[in-house]
């Protein structure tokens, strides 16, 4: 089974925010693909132990770290219960076939690709036609309210423009790797 970052967002930070108190809030979305990034390879019931064993053993009212929660998996099931690699290959098929499908040409045209590969990671799926549509939708919402904030003039501007730039990059990225 595989493990995506959804259910380590609700088997690590949903127990560590009760046990350890919630992570600032400026660091929380870092902090967050941190711990999935290297708890990703461990399955669910492994994930289920380790965090289990930190919540009895762990001594300080901060957070384990990363490579503390990591230990504690490998320790939870030291036959390597890891997640093969084969899982992120079959992810990466996954995501250039999304996007190189109907749905997913359409997706990288219209500017919202790389919110279909995140939905993939974290999810483990391709999306559905609702999603798409959801998904189509929010970007347009996203890039009307950006625009009213650029043309306003807010002190945010250069960190939009900065942000816009970033997106921009990856979704260019995309369209020159997967777009027919």
């Amino acid at each position: 089974m595989q493990t995506t970052n959804l259910d380590i967002r609700e088997l690590v930070f949903k127990r560590f925010s009760l046990l350890f108190g919630r992570p600032e809030e400026a660091t929380a979305p870092a902090l967050a693909e941190e711990y999935a990034r290297v708890l990703r390879r461990f399955s669910r019931d492994t994930l289920t132990k380790a965090v289990n064993s930190l919540a009895e053993s762990h001594k300080y009212r901060r957070w384990p770290s990363v490579a503390e929660t990591a230990a504690a998996c490998r320790g939870a099931c030291p036959g390597g219960d890891t997640m093969p690699r084969v899982i992120a290959r079959d992810r990466r098929r996954l995501i250039a076939e999304t996007l190189r499908s109907a749905p997913g040409q359409a997706a990288l045209r219209a500017g919202y690709g790389h919110s279909v590969r995140l939905f993939i990671e974290d999810h483990g799926r391709a999306p559905n036609a609702a999603q798409f549509k959801q998904m189509a939708a929010a970007s347009k919402r996203a890039r009307a309210m950006a625009e009213k904030e650029l043309a306003a003039g807010t002190g945010a501007t250069q960190r939009l423009k900065a942000m816009w730039r970033a997106m921009g990059a990856r979704e260019d990225a995309l369209r020159r790797e997967y777009l027919a």
